[in-house]
């Protein structure tokens, strides 16, 4: 019998095997593949367990940093729209006082026909800042030791699709007292939008 470890680490060996096959293949039959069939395929090996969960991070970051895959992506801009939106089990944007802000969704859309190579800060490509009803700063994410060292990665945008990204505020981070504030999502150097919400008392 292989020991269960082992047999974890020969399908992990695997599946990175399946994904570099993949990966080349992809050059071969198109010179496109869209990060979303990829990052499927990570989704697939994490619920198999074929990924072990510890490496969750580290396979979604991989899918990011490809660029072999992207010869011909360029770096625009002035062709990403950015919108901010909400889930909507949080619509009514009311969130209790000690519950985490979560549910904010910061669209970023390709309106270029180009696929776009788009760079951010490596575990934090979105930050966000949280701001007074008279416009001051109380908190910005951007100043966590994570999003600060330095590291890029890349990641590629077909023509005409989008993709979201979530952002969670927790009472440990800095506690919103009852009130109504604005949240400025920010991906650098990209551009920001923002999204009013109200704290009610718990």
């Amino acid at each position: 019998m292989i020991p269960m470890e082992a047999r974890k680490r020969n399908l992990w060996l695997a599946g990175g095997a399946l994904a570099l096959a993949l990966l080349a293949g992809g050059v071969v039959y198109a010179q496109r593949v869209e990060a979303i069939s990829l990052r499927a395929l990570v989704d697939l090996l994490l619920q198999r367990g074929i990924i072990p969960a510890t490496q969750e991070q580290r396979a979604r970051e991989a899918v990011e940093v490809i660029s072999v895959l992207n010869p011909d992506a360029v770096d625009n801009p002035d062709a990403v729209e950015l919108r901010a939106s909400q889930l909507i089990e949080f619509a009514d944007r009311t969130y209790r006082e000690g519950d985490p802000i979560e549910g904010l969704l910061l669209t970023v859309k390709n309106t270029s026909t180009e696929t776009l190579a788009m760079k951010g800060r490596r575990k934090c490509v979105l930050s966000y800042a949280i701001l007074s009803q008279d416009g001051t700063e109380l908190y910005n994410s951007a100043e966590r030791p994570a999003c600060n060292t330095g590291e890029e990665i890349t990641y590629y945008l077909a023509p005409g699709k989008a993709r979201m990204l979530r952002m969670r505020h927790t009472t440990e981070a800095y506690p919103l007292k009852p009130g109504r504030y604005t949240i400025r999502l920010d991906y650098p150097p990209y551009g920001s939008a923002t999204r009013t919400i109200t704290v009610v008392p718990r």
